[in-house]
C-alpha cells in the first residue's frame, strides 16, 4: 500500500461550537485497497507497525498533509492536526525533518498540531521528552489525543509541553445523559 500510493488522507473539519465556523483540520490515513474497497486504521495500523514501517507512513502523511495544508491553509488561520506513532518519538531527527518540511511548503509550525495518544504521550521516558521539547521550541502544537482512555494523571502532564487535550468521544458522547460525563 504504501509502494503504489494506495494509503491516502481524509481531512476531517475541526468547528469552533460557539460559532460553527471552521478551525482546522485532522489528517486521517485511510487504505484505498483496488479490490477490497476502504479500511480504516485500526484494520491496517497494526500491520503497518508489526512491520516496522511505521516511520514511513509517518512522513508520508507529513509530506502529503503539508503540501494540502500549503494550498488550503494559504490565506487563513486554519490549523491541521497531524496523528504521530510512538516510534516518531524516537526519531531523534523527527522535528528537524518535519521543520524542514514546513519550511520548503511555507507553512508556519504553530500551525500544525502533533497529535499523539494519551498512553504514547506519558512515556516515562528523557528521548520522547526531548523529542516533545524540540517540536514545541520548533513552534509546532502538541495534543492529547483521546484522553482519558489510558491512566494517565493530570499530575503527569503538567511536565508535558502539550498545548491542547483532547477528551476521548466516550465522555463527549455521554454528556447529555450522565452527570460524570458531564463534569468531567
Amino acid at each position: 500500500a504504501l509502494r503504489t500510493d494506495q494509503l491516502v488522507l481524509y481531512y476531517q473539519p475541526k468547528i469552533h461550537l460557539a460559532d460553527g465556523r471552521t478551525a482546522g483540520a485532522e489528517a486521517l490515513v485511510r487504505w484505498e485497497h483496488p479490490s477490497l474497497g476502504l479500511s480504516l486504521p485500526d484494520r491496517f495500523l497494526p500491520l503497518v507497525e508489526q512491520s516496522g514501517n511505521m516511520n514511513m507512513l509517518t512522513y508520508r502523511v507529513i509530506e502529503t498533509g503539508l503540501a494540502w495544508f500549503s494550498e488550503v491553509g494559504r490565506d487563513n488561520e486554519l490549523t491541521m492536526s497531524i496523528n504521530l506513532s510512538g516510534g516518531s518519538l524516537t526519531d531523534v531527527i523527527f522535528t528537524d525533518v518535519l521543520h524542514e518540511q514546513c519550511s520548503l511548503l511555507n507553512v508556519d509550525p504553530a500551525r500544525i498540531i502533533l497529535e499523539l495518544t494519551e498512553t504514547t504521550a506519558t512515556r516515562n521516558n528523557a528521548d520522547t521528552l526531548d523529542i516533545l521539547t524540540r517540536a514545541r521550541l520548533k513552534g509546532f502544537q502538541l495534543s492529547i489525543d483521546d484522553f482519558g482512555t489510558g491512566y494517565a494523571s493530570l499530575s503527569q502532564f503538567a511536565q508535558l509541553p502539550f498545548s491542547e487535550i483532547k477528551l476521548d468521544k466516550s465522555f463527549v458522547g455521554a454528556m447529555l445523559g450522565s452527570e460524570e460525563a458531564r463534569k468531567i
